[in-house]
């Protein structure tokens, strides 16, 4: 179980931890980076049993280390969603 306040709730009995934490990353990410925004999407409400943050200023509220581990550490991570526009440097 889950605490009440959690934002991150997975209830699949073949996912086991290790997959939990991919599921966790995949959602902080998505959250980070603006895909699972309200004003473009429906897809975190169409997710509330499961996530609970929808907007990079959330995730940087309630769950700093992950907001923190995105943002402040120089990974090569996407930043942006993707709109299938790439041109060559």
């Amino acid at each position: 179980s889950y605490p009440e306040d959690a934002w991150y709730t997975y209830y699949d009995e073949t996912c086991d931890y290790g997959c939990q934490a991919h599921e966790y990353f995949y959602w902080m990410l998505m959250a980070n980076i603006g895909a699972l925004d309200p004003a473009l999407t429906n897809k975190c409400a169409d997710s509330q049993d499961e996530w609970y943050i929808c907007t990079q200023a959330e995730l940087e509220q309630k769950d700093v280390l992950a907001f923190a581990l995105l943002n402040n550490y120089g990974f090569a991570l996407p930043t942006v969603i993707p709109q299938g526009v790439y041109q060559a440097p």
